[in-house]
């Protein structure tokens, strides 16, 4: 898998999706740190922290959810996990229909 930072698009979905969440402000604070990996989702986005694989991190909590469309109008569900030390653990997409995302889904 090819590590690489968050995009700027990425971390505004994150920053959206977090909002006020006070559990998730330390994630926040940290977005231009992590590094990710796509996850073999069958091209639905969902994003893997690097640091969650090389140091074996556990699943700890789902922070925040949110149901947003893809370019098509189909509902994607986006969760932002967090580990068993509240970092960043997956950014999990789920398109609906099991498709690919055709769009990471836009902030304005």
């Amino acid at each position: 898998m090819i590590k690489r930072r968050l995009h700027e698009d990425e971390k505004r979905l994150i920053r959206h999706i977090l909002g006020d969440a006070a559990k998730g402000k330390g994630i926040l604070a940290r977005l231009d740190d992590y590094e990710v990996e796509e996850m073999n989702d069958g091209g639905m986005g969902s994003l893997r922290t690097a640091q969650a694989e090389k140091e074996k991190r556990r699943f700890g909590e789902v922070l925040a959810e949110a149901e947003l469309t893809d370019s098509d109008g189909t509902p994607v569900i986006v969760s932002i996990i967090a580990d068993s030390a509240g970092e960043l653990y997956e950014i999990d997409m789920w398109r609906v229909d099991f498709l690919p995302l055709k769009r990471w889904p836009q902030m304005e």
